[in-house]
């Protein structure tokens, strides 16, 4: 076969720009979160943190990024405005 290549669709990239705008510590379009909690999946087989430890961490960690972006979903909305009606132009 041939090579495959993922294509964003214009939301995809209208979110990224609006998260990474946003400017939490971690870029939500990378894959920091998903690595950090693979980590802690690990620790869980590794018997050095339980179910619940890894459970509140990971809600706690997500819910400080939803709060986030709910206090600065202006950059959400912009980005998707700019893209979905713009065709990306600002």
């Amino acid at each position: 076969g041939g090579v495959e290549e993922f294509i964003p669709t214009t939301l995809g990239v209208a979110l990224i720009e609006g998260y990474d705008n946003i400017g939490f510590e971690e870029k939500l379009s990378k894959p920091f979160l998903r690595k950090e909690l693979e980590l802690q999946l690990k620790a869980i087989c590794d018997g050095t943190k339980t179910k619940n430890e890894v459970l509140r961490a990971e809600i706690g960690q997500y819910k400080r990024v939803y709060h986030q972006t709910e206090e600065e979903v202006g950059h959400l909305i912009a980005a998707c405005r700019r893209y979905i009606f713009n065709n990306g132009v600002q």
